[in-house]
């Protein structure tokens, strides 16, 4: 471990040692002067570069490629960058993906992967914070994913990496309309459609321009629930739409206001039960096929809204930038367990038809404010200092509430039982109301040397105050209803930092080295009745520091692309959440007690032979594992991190081709492969990181444009692989048995899409 990170620290030092030398052509500082058909513009230090000149690892996909790949959600995109795995732990379906980049996963805790749209933040700091929203990739320009430490441009939660979503913005200069409508069919399930549409309008020409976008979509389950007599109990639908105004009054200002609506209704979970350890040589097998029984419906839903306000003025020389944003994220989320059901209902009280219902309902919102000061002079050509400082400030609000019910198994009307005492059917009452607020600020400066050679540093000072009130009781608990919950408070201040040299060898290749660090914020601990006065009242932030060696650029003739970066994180004082008993109940309590290290390479090939043909590969090797041991999850030194595969890539091709003078033809096929993982760590050991195999799929594209009109005919996971994304090895409680579960991705779908773009 010690040699990687040398190898990464002497490799940085020989790139800031390198020879400088004057280019033939002087690059411009935002870097698109010297971008050439087909390459992609980033944002990733909140200014406009190549994406081969950017000193990090990133992946940019275009809003064309994520249209053409299908590209639906985070497990669409997994397989289109490398670096990027995700659990989906039985949640419902079509949302509750927890990201992972680079391996930083524990299996409990907040995100520590973060995500902004058009600069504002999407991702929440902390509480229920641990899944991504899915955001619709629709009428996008690109999805960039930064992969590595982003804390001092980006802050809270970034110590993994940082997920951007670019919306196209509108165009004054162009009246514009498209749409896309599809069918698809799910195996073991149904047919679903799917339709959006968007229009770009010009309220007053090369002044002012609105777009609007929306869509609808329809996706069938495919999980049956055999108990409750219901099938394809997993389907959903989505809807949503974003509307957005430019106004740009003068060359040096502009001001653009965005709406961006998303709503999620599911019926159910996207997890099936399994073998298990009743059958330790075939536990991944379905127990009773695709299906997942309960006695009542699981239905869910997730809202989110995000309003967006973006300033930029140019002084001359100097510009300034306002991002004013306003986030709120609705989870409303229902789960049947029909076992306690059977325990609490039947062996004690004589009620078989009585069963355990908990809702959880959280509503979290979230404003924030950033200023931007920076340069806009042409730092490259000229030399000398590229500069921008900022101010960030954020308050989040957490509003968790938990209750648990018993009811009728066959109506569904909550049911007083004798376990219930006074309080009839509400047997656990645990609400909890968080309040979070930030405030930061940064410094990024880069010095150009030479056209060549130059080096960024940047550095994030933090301060988070946090406090924490709630409300719970209940027979389980063994407390009255309504019992009101101390406040807990906590706080802290620290720092991050990057620094990254860069030397071009030409103007399109170039080596760079980064060591750069990220923090997950802390939080106050659980309120637990009785505890110990040794109890910490707060648990701190975890932080990383990674050192990252990487190449990127194009050869032969711009034939061959290569992308390619070898990194080692230290990740410390890792925050774990253990089960912690007290008066017969057990609590979860976050400690930093852990320590673990990430390493591992990341790469991206692709290579053009000829003319339409395009052929990549792409993948990561991660090794990630604990440095320490963390007995209070039963890790121990040299474990691997739960849900990182260490092998992640695909490999796909493309050939584009003309069919006549106004009709163009295009082919891709891509192979996929996830290697094996280990499932999350419990107090049992006999269910406590088991390893599940990885699996492979196969997906292709047949499209026809013609005009302003196209047609694609589409097919992912053909080979309809249940890929294991989530494993419970289930247990025996109460007299009962609790069934084995694993989440999957989804089966074979096959597709028709229309396009029209005018």
């Amino acid at each position: 471990m010690r040699g990687a990170k040398i190898l990464l620290l002497t490799g940085a030092a020989l790139c800031a040692g390198l020879p400088t030398m004057a280019l033939a052509q002087a690059e411009q500082p935002a870097g698109d002067d010297d971008a050439q058909p087909g390459e992609i513009i980033v944002t990733a230090n909140k200014y406009e570069e190549r994406i081969q000149d950017v000193a990090l690892s990133i992946s940019a996909v275009a809003g064309d490629e994520l249209e053409r790949q299908q590209v639906q959600d985070i497990q669409d995109l997994a397989r289109t960058v490398p670096g990027i795995s995700f659990i989906r732990a039985g949640s419902i379906a079509g949302a509750g993906n927890q990201i992972i980049i680079r391996g930083l996963n524990t299996g409990s805790g907040a995100a520590t992967v973060a995500s902004v749209v058009d600069e504002a933040p999407l991702s929440f700091s902390v509480g229920n914070a641990s899944f991504a929203t899915d955001f619709e990739p629709w009428d996008l320009d690109r999805v960039e994913v930064l992969r590595g430490p982003q804390g001092s441009l980006y802050g809270a939660t970034a110590q993994g990496g940082l997920i951007k979503y670019v919306t196209q913005a509108p165009n004054p200069a162009r009246l514009a309309a498209g749409f896309d409508f599809g069918m698809f069919d799910i195996a073991h399930g149904d047919m679903g459609a799917v339709g959006r549409g968007y229009v770009n309008v010009p309220v007053a020409s090369d002044v002012a321009a609105l777009r609007v976008s929306g869509y609808y979509q329809y996706a069938p389950g495919w999980i049956d629930n055999q108990l409750g007599r219901r099938q394809d109990a997993n389907g959903f639908t989505r809807y949503g739409g974003r509307a957005s105004l430019l106004v740009t009054p003068a060359d040096n200002l502009s001001i653009r206001l965005t709406a961006i609506y998303q709503d999620l209704k599911t019926d159910g979970f996207d997890a099936i039960e399994v073998n298990g350890l009743t059958q330790p040589s075939n536990q991944f097998a379905p127990l009773k096929g695709y299906n997942l029984d309960t006695f009542l419906p699981q239905p869910g839903r997730v809202k989110a809204q995000l309003y967006i306000g973006n300033l930029t003025y140019d002084f001359g020389g100097v510009g300034i930038q306002s991002i004013t944003s306003y986030g709120k994220l609705d989870n409303f989320r229902t789960n049947d367990v029909p076992l306690y059901g059977q325990v609490f209902g039947g062996l004690l009280f004589g009620r078989p038809n009585t069963t355990l219902f908990y809702i959880i309902d959280t509503d979290l919102s979230k404003i924030s404010q950033e200023f931007r000061l920076y340069s806009t002079r042409n730092a490259k050509e000229e030399g000398g200092l590229q500069w921008q400082l900022g101010g960030f400030y954020t308050r989040e609000k957490t509003d968790a509430l938990t209750n648990y019910y018993t009811k009728d198994a066959v109506t569904g009307a909550n049911v007083a039982t004798p376990f219930g005492g006074a309080s009839g059917a509400l047997v656990l009452q645990a609400n909890q109301f968080s309040r979070y607020r930030e405030i930061a600020g940064y410094a990024d400066l880069t010095y150009f040397f030479s056209p060549r050679f130059d080096i960024e540093a940047g550095a994030r000072v933090f301060e988070n105050k946090q406090h924490q009130d709630g409300i719970q009781g209940g027979p389980f608990l063994g407390v009255p209803l309504g019992q009101i919950v101390p406040r807990l408070k906590s706080g802290e201040t620290s720092w991050t930092f990057s620094v990254a040299p860069r030397f071009h060898f030409s103007q399109d290749a170039m080596i760079y080295g980064r060591v750069a660090s990220g923090y997950r914020p802390g939080g106050p601990q659980s309120f637990i009745p009785n505890a110990p006065a040794g109890l910490p009242s707060q648990f701190d932030s975890d932080k990383t520091i990674s050192y990252e060696l990487g190449l990127k650029g194009t050869f032969l003739d711009r034939l061959l692309s290569v992308d390619i970066a070898a990194f080692y994180i230290d990740w410390r004082d890792v925050q774990i959440t253990v089960a912690f008993p007290s008066g017969g109940v057990a609590y979860n309590v976050t400690g930093n007690v852990g320590r673990a290290v990430s390493k591992g390479l990341e790469w991206t090939f692709s290579l053009r032979p000829v003319r339409g043909l395009n052929l990549t590969a792409l993948g990561s090797y991660t090794d990630a594992k604990f440095s320490r041991d963390a007995p209070g999850i039963g890790a121990a030194d040299g474990d691997r991190l739960p849900y990182v595969p260490k092998l992640n890539t695909t490999v796909s091709a493309t050939y584009e081709f003309d069919l006549s003078d106004d009709m163009t033809a295009s082919v891709n096929g891509s192979w996929s492969h996830v290697s094996s993982q280990f499932n999350s760590y419990a107090l049992t050991p006999t269910i406590s990181h088991l390893p599940f195999p990885g699996y492979d799929t196969f997906a292709a594209q047949i499209g026809v444009k013609s005009g302003p009109f196209g047609v694609m005919l589409y097919g992912k996971n053909l080979t309809d692989k249940r890929g294991i994304t989530f494993y419970y090895a289930g247990q025996s409680a109460l007299g009962g048995t609790i069934p084995a579960q694993t989440g999957l991705i989804r089966p074979r779908e096959i597709g028709i899409k229309f396009t029209g773009n005018f």
